[in-house]
């Protein structure tokens, strides 16, 4: 019985992962969806296997590492805040800006993790393919449009104009008004 759980979590965090990576030019919500996913299952994964099947040496130095990176912002986050007029709209700006992204150090481990083998590296890099592109199409598309191509359904639904939840696309180089 351990194994159809191990397997239901690996099929899970792989699916995160195929989910994180495709989705990533189109949507970082959706991505960070398959990130959550991806980490879950491979958290579950790592707890249920073997200690001989666990990860190469040396992972930990590199996460904490990852997590130092994110302790030192932290930290710098804390400092300027406490020195500012309104500590915790500072800091609560600093969290939603910078340090939400942590997360991004879990999706390292997982594809550090995932790509052991040679079959997970071929997974990674055919996702980053379809990646790439998903990005190249849906740029190439926009470049045509005047709005976001995310924010279509919302107007869809409330009309073209441009609101504060649906504004314009920046474009670099308009000719045409």
């Amino acid at each position: 019985m351990p194994s159809s759980r191990r397997d239901i979590a690996f099929r899970i965090s792989r699916f995160g992962g195929a989910v994180a990576c495709i989705t990533f030019p189109v949507s970082i919500t959706i991505s960070q969806g398959g990130l959550f996913l991806a980490l879950t299952g491979w958290l579950a994964h790592r707890l249920l296997v073997s200690d001989d099947e666990r990860l190469r040496p040396g992972w930990t130095a590199e996460l904490l590492l990852g997590v130092g990176i994110y302790g030192v912002l932290f930290l710098s986050l804390v400092v300027n805040a406490g020195a500012s007029p309104a500590p915790f709209a500072v800091f609560r700006k600093g969290m939603g800006d910078e340090i939400k992204d942590i997360a991004l150090v879990g999706m390292g481990f997982w594809v550090f993790s995932y790509s052991a083998t040679d079959a997970g590296r071929k997974d990674v890099m055919r996702w980053l393919w379809i990646a790439l592109a998903l990005l190249l199409v849906t740029g190439f598309v926009s470049l045509f449009s005047k709005w976001r191509l995310s924010k279509i359904p919302y107007h869809l639904i409330y009309g073209w104009e441009n609101t504060a939840q649906a504004r314009f696309q920046h474009h670099i180089a308009t000719i045409l008004p």
